[in-house]
C-alpha cells in the first residue's frame, strides 16, 4: 500500500506503525496516514469548526475525559503554566519579548506578563481569543502565525506548548517562528515523545502512556528525541537542552536556540522577579511550586519506596511460603529421620549385643591364644633342645662319617691285600699242583 502522506523530512517510504500512523524509517517520526485538506485547518464556525469552542469543551471532556477550558484556565496556572515559567526564567529573564503559539485560555501568557515579560498569545479560534483577552486581559493574536504581520527578529522567546504535534506543516510554521525570533532567541517546545524504536505492539504490550497521544486528525506528527533534534537541525537550530516535562510519562520539554544556551542562577531569577510587585507574587507562586515539587518528589520517592517495600514484602511472603513449604518438607524429613533413628537405635542395640557377644568370644579367644602361646613357648623350648640335640647328633654323624671313611679306606686297603694274597694263593696253588704232579711223577 502506497503511503498517503510524507514525513516532514521529505521521506515518502514510510513503514507501517499502527492503523492510523506510519513510521519514518529515516528520521523516526510518526506520521498520521490520512491526508487532510487545508480547509480542514480553517476555523470557520466558532461553535463546531476546527479547534473551535466545541473542541475545548465537549470534545475534550467527552472524548478524552480532560478538563474543559474554564477548568484548565484555573488548574493550569499552579501546575503546567508555573512549570513552563520556571524553565523560561531559567534560560531568559524578563524583560523580554515573548509569544506563545496556541495560547488557548491565555493563562501562561498572563503569568509571563506578571513576571515582567512583554508577552502576547496567538490562537486560531475567535471564541478562545476573545475568552483569553477578557479573562486575563492579555493581548492575543487571532489566526495562523503565517498570516500575522509580525516584524522579523522581534521576539526573544517563542513558546509552543502542545502545539507542534498539531501542525499540518511543521517546517513552515517553525520556520516562521524562527523568522520572528531574534538571532539569540530561544524556542521552548512541549510535545509528546514517541519512545525511540518502540513498535506499536511493544507499546501495547507494556500499556505505555504514550498510546493515548495517538489521536487521529489532531496529532499529525509525533516526534522522538532523535527526530526532533534532526527536525530542528534541518532548520538551523543546533543547540537543544531537554528539560523535565510536566508529564514525563509521555511528553518531552525542550529549549532550543541557534546559539549556545546558558542558564540563569536562581539568585538572578529571584532578583528579576523582585524588580516589580507582580513579580513578587509570581515568585511566591514559584516558591509554592518548588515546595510542591519537593513534596511531590518526596511523595514519588515515598511511593517508590512503598512499592519497593511492598515488592520486598511480596518477595518475603513468597520466601515465607517457600520456607513454610520447606519447613514442612524438613519436618517430614525430620520425622523420617526420627523413624530411621529409632530403627537405627534398635539396630544399634542389636549390634551392641552382638558386639558384647563378640567381645566375650574375643576374650575367650584371647585366653585361648595366651594358653596356646604358652604351649608354643614350651614347644619352642623343646624345639630348641631338639635343635641342640640335632646339632650334637649331626656332629656325631660327621665324626662317624670320618671314621667310616677311614674304615672304608682301610677296608679297600685290606681288600687290595686280600686280592694280592688271593693271587699269591693261586700262584701257590698252581705251584703246589705242579709240585704235586712232580711228586706224583
Amino acid at each position: 500500500m502506497e503511503p498517503t502522506r510524507k514525513c516532514w523530512c521529505g521521506n515518502t517510504q514510510l513503514e507501517e506503525f499502527s492503523q492510523d500512523y506510519s513510521r519514518c524509517s529515516k528520521c523516526e517520526t510518526l506520521v498520521y496516514k490520512k491526508p487532510l485538506d487545508d480547509s480542514y485547518f480553517q476555523v470557520t464556525e466558532d461553535d463546531s469548526g476546527f479547534y473551535s469552542r466545541d473542541y475545548f469543551f465537549d470534545h475534550q471532556e467527552n472524548k478524552f475525559g480532560y478538563p474543559n477550558l474554564f477548568e484548565r484556565a484555573r488548574q493550569d496556572l499552579p501546575e503546567r503554566a508555573i512549570h513552563w515559567l520556571n524553565t523560561t526564567l531559567k534560560y531568559r529573564l524578563p524583560p523580554a519579548h515573548a509569544i506563545e503559539i496556541g495560547s488557548a485560555h491565555g493563562g501562561f501568557v498572563f503569568l509571563l506578563q506578571q513576571s515582567g515579560y512583554d508577552a502576547v498569545g496567538l490562537d486560531l479560534s475567535p471564541w478562545v481569543v476573545d475568552y483569553s483577552r477578557k479573562t486575563f486581559q492579555i493581548p492575543v493574536l487571532l489566526g495562523q502565525l503565517e498570516s500575522q504581520e509580525i516584524a522579523p527578529a522581534s521576539f526573544d522567546i517563542v513558546l509552543l506548548m502542545d502545539v507542534l504535534e498539531h501542525l499540518p506543516d511543521p517546517n513552515t510554521t517553525i520556520s516562521h517562528c524562527l523568522d520572528i525570533l531574534k538571532p539569540d532567541g530561544i524556542l521552548i517546545i512541549q510535545t509528546p515523545e514517541y519512545p525511540s524504536k518502540k513498535s506499536f505492539q511493544e507499546l501495547n504490550k507494556n500499556e505505555h502512556a504514550f498510546l493515548k497521544l495517538l489521536i487521529p486528525e489532531e496529532h499529525l506528527y509525533l516526534f522522538s528525541k532523535k527526530s526532533i533534534r534532526l527536525f530542528l537541525k534541518s532548520l538551523g537550530i543546533e543547540h537543544i537542552h531537554f528539560e523535565t516535562p510536566c508529564f514525563p510519562q509521555y511528553d518531552m520539554f525542550l529549549v532550543a536556540s541557534r546559539l549556545p544556551l546558558s542558564t540563569n542562577p536562581p539568585k538572578q531569577v529571584e532578583s528579576a522577579l523582585l524588580a516589580n510587585p507582580k513579580g513578587r507574587m509570581v515568585l511566591a507562586l514559584l516558591d509554592l511550586y518548588q515546595s510542591s515539587k519537593r513534596l511531590e518528589d518526596r511523595l514519588i520517592n515515598c511511593e517508590a519506596d512503598r512499592e519497593a517495600r511492598l515488592n520486598a514484602i511480596h518477595i518475603l511472603e513468597e520466601q515465607l511460603q517457600e520456607c513454610e513449604a520447606d519447613q514442612k518438607a524438613r519436618l517430614k524429613t525430620v520425622q523420617d529421620l526420627e523413624q530411621q533413628l529409632i530403627e537405627s537405635e534398635t539396630d544399634r542395640k542389636a549390634r551392641l549385643e552382638a558386639i558384647h557377644d563378640l567381645e566375650r568370644h574375643l576374650e575367650e579367644c584371647e585366653a585361648d591364644r595366651k594358653a596356646r602361646l604358652d604351649v608354643i613357648h614350651v614347644l619352642e623350648g623343646y624345639l630348641k633342645e631338639c635343635e641342640d640335640d640335632r646339632k650334637a647328633r649331626l656332629e656325631s654323624i660327621h665324626i662317624l662319617e670320618g671314621y667310616l671313611n677311614e674304615c672304608e679306606a682301610d677296608r679297600k686297603a685290606r681288600l687290595n691285600s686280600i686280592h694280592t694274597l688271593e693271587q699269591r694263593l693261586q700262584e701257590c696253588e698252581t705251584d703246589r699242583s705242579a709240585r704235586l704232579e712232580v711228586i706224583h711223577s
